[in-house]
């Protein structure tokens, strides 16, 4: 038993489902296939979700649009998928429509979740109608009732006793006779609200499943051939990582290489289940396997670059030195904004923090931190990270920008630079 996880790039058009489908049938087991939101979809509904919440009336317009785009989408796929789908869309719609129109008076974070989750069930849905209608029988589940979360919206965290006696409950007898399709970076409340695992949050949605089924092991299929050392849009010549270990791949992504989510690896560690990144592209290649590490030989340096960071100095007002009470309530304050640290480092009466730009976010923790100290920040800056890093390296990456600061440990060095 395997799960595979298919992104919004695998299933943007007609051609790329079709590819879905041949992939599938080259697999002789039940599959657990986890789908991610069609195209550019999630952030078409984040659109949605900001317009409602001064205009409702263009917030059903932009969403109109994302649903013909779908209707479009299945009909591309042949008149049986397409009537078919029509008939879906009504109870899809409704499920949202209650939401938007009391936008002003939810929680942001609430009223986000409750609307772009919608993006999965649009195109599970046509997914699973598509398949059925040739011949590639599987069972259409939805994720959110399976999948318990607390309700921290936005970034949900996962209730592991509830949700591994639902998947042995509810989804694992499916497996016994077809395919089971299902939702990426959903989950859900014990009350019936839609949660999500965080952005991108799909991979930790397979990872999930995979430890409570248990999977023999985890397929990410990318328009990438494997976990590549560098990401190609910023550098001319990259390579392919063969085997990346648990380890790396936890550092790597929590740092912001983006080829798998950052919570994906924990829960398959615990129980020593691979993960394998391929090609749907070029499915017969052989991707990257991530596993334990004791088999493995030389890995090349490999480099993150995330931008749109945000540097904030903290410093106390009576010039005392940052103690323990400073820390306790600085990291407080950035817990209940929801803001993660990618980067700290602290002298005697100054504390200076790296994270993503988010405006809603920080201004929410401003508010917090005004008080108590003074407060600068600057951006826009970049991190870029390197693992298993030279010297020669790092100088190199120290001529693209200003740097701003420098962290270096055993194995990997971090630098904040002026875009």
């Amino acid at each position: 038993m395997k799960v595979f996880k298919f992104g919004g790039a695998s299933i943007k058009h007609a051609e790329a489902i079709h590819n879905i489908k041949d992939i599938i049938e080259s697999f002789s087991e039940d599959l657990v296939i986890v789908i991610s939101a069609s195209g550019k979809t999630t952030n078409a509904l984040e659109q949605v979700v900001d317009t409602a919440t001064r205009d409702k009336q263009g917030a059903f317009q932009q969403l109109q649009e994302i649903l013909n785009q779908h209707l479009q989408l299945a009909k591309g796929l042949g008149d049986k998928v397409g009537d078919a789908y029509a008939e879906q869309l009504p109870a899809l719609i409704e499920s949202v429509e209650p939401y938007l129109k009391q936008a002003d008076a939810l929680p942001y974070d609430q009223l986000y979740d409750q609307v772009v989750s919608l993006g999965e069930l649009l195109s599970t849905k046509l997914v699973s109608l598509y398949l059925n209608q040739h011949g590639v029988t599987n069972q259409w589940m939805d994720i959110r009732p399976i999948i318990r979360t607390d309700d921290n919206f936005r970034d949900g965290r996962v209730d592991w006793q509830l949700t591994t006696a639902a998947v042995q409950e509810q989804l694992l007898p499916h497996l016994n006779q077809q395919h089971v399709i299902t939702q990426g970076f959903l989950g859900g409340t014990g009350n019936g609200l839609t949660t999500t695992l965080g952005r991108e949050g799909s991979d930790y949605t397979a990872s999930i499943l995979a430890y409570c089924l248990p999977a023999e092991a985890v397929m990410i299929w990318k328009d990438v051939p494997g976990v590549l050392n560098a990401d190609p849009r910023y550098f001319e010549s990259v390579t392919k990582i063969d085997y990346l270990s648990y380890k790396d791949a936890i550092e790597m992504t929590y740092f912001g290489a983006k080829v798998i989510h950052p919570k994906t690896i924990q829960p398959l560690q615990k129980k020593k289940i691979p993960l394998y990144v391929k090609s749907f592209i070029e499915p017969k290649g052989e991707g990257t396997i991530i596993k334990d590490q004791s088999e493995f030989s030389f890995i090349p340096p490999m480099i993150v670059v995330k931008p749109n960071q945000v540097l904030l100095q903290l410093s106390t007002l009576d010039y005392s030195f940052i103690a323990e009470d400073h820390l306790s309530y600085i990291y407080d304050q950035f817990a209940r904004s929801k803001v993660k640290m990618n980067l700290v480092q602290n002298s005697a009466i100054s504390l200076r923090i790296s994270f993503d730009r988010d405006e809603r976010k920080l201004n929410r923790l401003l508010e917090g931190l005004d008080a108590k100290f003074e407060v600068r920040h600057d951006f826009p800056l970049k991190m870029i990270t390197l693992r298993y890093y030279n010297e020669d390296l790092l100088h190199q990456m120290k001529q693209s920008g200003q740097v701003i600061l420098e962290e270096r440990m055993r194995n990997t060095a971090q630098l904040l630079l002026k875009e």
